[in-house]
């Protein structure tokens, strides 16, 4: 016979479950119809004429600290800090340890996705690169094989750490040496 506590902890367990996957739901929703509406879509008015070369729409490109990437930045640090402190405050409750293995690493890895937007921001109002050429093009990677090894570090470095964290949040009971095979 199960108890009130016990009854009342799966009833918790099938909330927090039912409100996961309709989240989850609707962000596969959202990933289709926007990969749906690329590719049979992508000369529609719904697209900005500097969306196609860059590949989303840069907000605001001559205010700085105000444009695209710089918001990016913001939210993701923001996002980051109150999915950590979800995390922090609810990993020890009944029915969260399949959602802890998966947000521990979605941390970090929202947190570097916001971060290699700040740097594009940064190098942007520095000058270093224009809005235009953001995009994987034979001019960026002409240049990434000039660059020192500081600039080509700090290029991919973070690139990398921010997929191999979306990764193993992905893959929560993979080790790290699997996750990154060289």
């Amino acid at each position: 016979m199960m108890t009130s506590k016990a009854n009342s902890t799966t009833l918790t367990t099938s909330k927090w479950s039912k409100i996961g996957d309709t989240a989850h739901l609707l962000t596969i929703a959202n990933a289709l119809i926007f990969a749906y509406s690329v590719v049979f879509y992508n000369s529609s008015p719904i697209f900005d004429p500097l969306w196609r070369p860059q590949g989303f729409c840069v907000m605001n490109q001559e205010i700085p600290f105000f444009n695209s990437h710089d918001l990016c930045l913001y939210v993701d640090t923001v996002g980051s800090v109150l999915v950590g402190l979800l995390y922090w405050f609810l990993k020890d409750r009944p029915g969260m340890t399949f959602a802890n293995d998966l947000v521990k690493f979605n941390v970090f890895g929202i947190f570097a996705h916001g971060v290699g937007h700040g740097g594009l921001a940064k190098a942007i109002r520095n000058g270093d690169v224009s809005s235009s050429r953001l995009s994987f093009d034979d001019d960026f990677l002409q240049n990434l094989t000039t660059a020192s090894l500081p600039e080509y570090a700090s290029t991919l470095g973070g690139l990398l750490f921010f997929w191999i964290m979306l990764l193993k949040a992905t893959m929560p009971s993979v080790s790290f040496k699997t996750v990154i095979p060289f």
